[in-house]
């Protein structure tokens, strides 16, 4: 699923480097700053999401980008492989074979939902 997710990322930034896209870059303590706070708290991270300092967790961030890469995936075959198409809500949904990566990020993995 992680190989399927990645080569999907991959086509999704050749497509647009292809438009003219420019990939954004972070001022360096944006990108240490956020180093540390996934590294202090993992997916339970609040990361900075641009260079005035907006917060959003780690695991919407995640989320959205996996939404964003659904059509990619879809093109180029791999949408089974990347995991399911719906994310597991923080109430407590239980995982189905594909969506345990999901289900882990909205917070189900250790039963804190």
């Amino acid at each position: 699923m992680v190989a399927a997710l990645s080569q999907s990322l991959v086509h999704l930034l050749d497509t647009q480097l292809g438009r003219g896209y420019r990939l954004p870059s972070q001022p360096s303590w944006v990108v240490r700053d956020n180093r540390w706070r996934a590294t202090r708290y993992g997916l339970d991270a609040i990361v900075i999401t641009d260079a005035a300092g907006s917060t959003a967790p780690l695991r919407d961030e995640l989320y959205e980008l996996y939404l964003e890469i659904q059509p990619v995936a879809q093109r180029a075959g791999l949408r089974r492989r990347t995991g399911c198409a719906q994310r597991g809500s923080s109430k407590g949904v239980p995982p189905t074979s594909g969506s345990v990566l999901w289900w882990q990020l909205a917070g189900g993995a250790d039963g804190r939902g």
